[in-house]
């Protein structure tokens, strides 16, 4: 029966006749000639592990399935089943990815809030130091002293004590000079009668500084002038001393105490000529009509300037906020100083600064004490506090133990003799500190 072209068959893809096309289909089906007579050729899969043999038809989407990690057979594999399986995992990785993108960027935005939190803090607290240190606000002494004496008349002040302080405070303005209404004089000779009287019980020996006034802060520096007041209280014992009088007197302009603004005009004055330029550049370059708190480096430089080696030590290591190696070195400052003449420590540390006036050592194991100057005791508590007959409680305001002065840190400054030469001095504008204990 010749072939020629025609009509496929559906089963073997022969092609014949129209009208021969059915008995040939069929035959396919008749005893004598069976589906499974249909040759089949099959390889063996060299999948790894595998081995299956698998009909050649089949080959490509069985090794597909190896791909996609389901277990292959020699059966047939079902072009749809693989396509959905493909499609499955491809859904699931894609959730998966997206998952975690989404947990990556719940992680920067959680990272984003917290900086930003930190940040919104750091601003706040450095704003409420720039507050507490007098950074932000407007006005000064004069202004302060306008606003808090203007409320007290008719209370604690009358109209006549109003203008007679206002009347001072202009004085003190033009001319530089302190009003003194806050100082106290003559302690330091009242404390030695008081030493000599031999009614102090435990006190082994005594060291006090050369005369030095108190002076206590007042309306116009409430708050934020201890600074100032410690300086005032150490130059009032320098200008006792001949070594450093003249000093002085040249570069303020006169001998008597200077006030607390023109203490501030002076500090600008040793930055203008190049003493402390760090520290110029953290407080703005401005004190005059302030009320920026001052340190130990603006009392050095200030003394500096005036040819005044002034030095500062830092006590930077405490145990537990104590610091019994401050309290050796005041001991060692004061025994071991030949000077009769020997001039008041500057002491700063977090958010308050005094003057220390001397020592107390006690016998036994008792532990010594400072003898302190606080600008914030008013004068009348100071004046009240030291006179006969002598007690021991007199002096309880002035004395400080080692756990009664527990910071994180201190700075002193302590005045060592005068420049000899304009080299020593200009090599004095770069501000260091003697650090105990060494680094």
């Amino acid at each position: 029966m010749s072939k020629r072209r025609g009509f496929s068959c559906p089963v073997c893809d022969s092609l014949y006749e129209e009208n021969e096309l059915e008995e040939h289909v069929q035959s396919h089906f008749n005893d004598n000639h069976r589906w499974n007579e249909v040759e089949y050729e099959e390889v063996q899969c060299q999948f790894d592990g595998c081995g299956l043999l698998v009909d050649m038809k089949c080959l490509e989407d069985h090794l597909l399935a190896h791909e996609f990690g389901e277990k292959a057979d020699s059966s047939p594999i079902n072009d749809d089943s693989l396509l959905a399986a493909a499609l499955q995992e491809e859904e699931t990785n894609d959730l998966t990815r997206k998952n975690d993108r989404r947990a990556e960027n719940d992680i920067q935005l959680a990272k984003d809030l917290q900086k930003q939190a930190e940040k919104e803090l750091e601003e706040k607290e450095f704003k409420k130091l720039q507050e507490k240190y007098g950074m932000t606000s407007n006005g000064g002494y004069t202004e302060q002293f306008n606003e808090k004496m203007g409320k007290q008349v008719g209370r604690n002040v009358s109209i006549g004590d109003y203008f007679q302080k206002k009347a001072n405070m202009m004085c003190s303005m033009m001319t530089g000079e302190d009003t003194n209404e806050t100082r106290t004089t003559g302690t330091i000779t009242v404390l030695t009668n008081y030493y000599q009287s031999g009614n102090i019980k435990g006190i082994s020996q005594v060291h006090l500084s050369s005369d030095t006034n108190h002076y206590a802060a007042d309306v116009s520096d409430n708050g934020w002038g201890c600074g100032y007041r410690n300086t005032q209280m150490l130059l009032s014992s320098l200008l006792l001393n001949p070594l450093y009088k003249d000093h002085i007197e040249q570069k303020l302009g006169m001998l008597t105490l200077p006030s607390v603004p023109k203490i501030q005009s002076c500090i600008e004055e040793a930055w203008k000529e190049g003493f402390d330029q760090s520290g110029k550049e953290q407080l703005g370059g401005k004190l005059s009509k302030t009320k920026k708190w001052i340190g130990t480096t603006e009392v050095a430089a200030l003394f500096r300037w005036m040819n005044i080696r002034a030095r500062i030590v830092d006590f930077h290591k405490s145990q537990n906020n104590l610091h019994p190696l401050m309290f050796q070195w005041v001991k060692d400052y004061f025994t071991q100083n030949s000077d009769e003449q020997i001039p008041p420590l500057y002491i700063q540390h977090q958010g308050h600064s005094r003057t220390i006036i001397g020592l107390e050592e006690y016998s036994g194991s008792a532990e010594n004490q400072l003898l302190i100057f606080d600008p914030s005791s008013h004068k009348m508590q100071l004046i009240k506090s030291i006179k006969p007959p002598y007690t021991k409680i007199q002096t309880k305001a002035l004395r400080k133990s080692l756990h009664q002065m527990k910071y994180k840190q201190f700075q002193l400054v302590f005045i060592d003799g005068v420049y000899k030469s304009e080299c020593d001095r200009n090599a004095g504008k770069i501000l260091s500190s003697i650090r105990i204990p060494p680094d």
